[in-house]
């Protein structure tokens, strides 16, 4: 590819006015040019679509303006079928680049791959410097085939990617899951390999309750994160058993942990059991355990209050 590929960079934005700016100057300032900006507004009730509108103006920005709020999975949907670009990227709006370099970098990284790779993806840090991604591999890039990357043996945590647009095409956000993205990286990852690169790309805020992984916010969803759970057990159960039993007990137990949030005692109880028996987490399962015998408003209010130190359970 002789010319410069057109990256794709897609934002979702609900009620973000005080983020959304920032993004931008974090986009607008990359090294790399040759990017369009889809960003769609999922109907927000603050001033963020003013401030789109009118405060956002480069000819390489598309806007898209819902009416009404159905979730950032759905506005992701949207981007996808907008989007020009050989390569897509999906920053939140309340996120930045980790460095000016960083979209050439992942450029550099993705255009090296053969067709049977999917992605390219990187740590995550946090704007307090704190990691979200770990890895059990000292190599500074690998390749991570089918089933390891399901079995996430070598790599956990949050990720953040540069996708070929061809495979974007073939997937889907799952609107009716919040959270439950694995739900399509998993369909992905069925006929892909994923190139893993050590060295952070992107830095995430959740600094704030209308992140989608606040504990405010999770404990809204748990009926969804419920669901989306089951199902991807119920699709990948054989293959972990078979290949990385340890990653099937640490579903079983998140499994757990969304029913316990629910007040589903007696359905958590033995969820927890089983991830027990198969090899979960045995620290978290203690700490699920102290959960489970206290009341569910203060089981609750402690998962608000300390989210952050238990973050791991989740």
């Amino acid at each position: 590819m002789n010319r410069k590929p057109l990256i794709s960079i897609i934002t979702p934005a609900y009620n973000s006015e005080k983020f959304i700016r920032r993004t931008w100057r974090s986009i607008k300032g990359q090294t790399y040019k040759n990017f369009e900006w889809i960003i769609i507004d999922d109907g927000s009730k603050d001033n963020s679509r003013d401030i789109i509108d009118s405060s956002l103006r480069d000819k390489r920005i598309k806007k898209i303006f819902l009416k009404n709020n159905k979730g950032a999975n759905h506005a992701r949907n949207v981007g996808d079928k907008k989007c020009k670009g050989d390569y897509v990227i999906y920053l939140d709006a309340d996120d930045l680049f980790h460095n000016k370099n960083s979209i050439q970098e992942m450029v550099n990284e993705i255009i090296k791959t053969d067709k049977k790779v999917s992605q390219v993806i990187f740590p995550v840090i946090t704007a307090s410097g704190n990691n979200r991604s770990q890895t059990y591999c000292k190599d500074k890039s690998f390749r991570i085939d089918y089933p390891e990357n399901i079995c996430r043996t070598r790599i956990r945590g949050d990720f953040f990617s540069i996708t070929k647009k061809s495979i974007v095409k073939q997937l889907r956000w799952p609107e009716e899951y919040y959270g439950m993205e694995s739900l399509r990286h998993f369909r992905m990852y069925e006929k892909y390999s994923l190139i893993y690169v050590n060295k952070p790309m992107m830095i995430y805020n959740d600094s704030h309750e209308n992140n989608q992984t606040s504990a405010a916010n999770l404990l809204k969803r748990t009926k969804e994160l419920e669901k989306g759970t089951k199902l991807l057990i119920h699709r990948y159960k054989n293959v972990w058993i078979k290949n990385c039993k340890r990653t099937y007990g640490r579903y079983l137990f998140k499994l757990s942990f969304y029913q316990a949030l629910q007040g589903k005692n007696g359905e958590s109880w033995r969820t927890l059991l089983r991830s027990a028996l198969n090899n979960g987490p045995k620290v978290d399962i203690t700490i699920l355990v102290l959960l489970l015998i206290i009341p569910i408003n203060l089981r609750r209010y402690l998962f608000i209050k300390l989210k952050r130190r238990i973050s791991r359970v989740y």
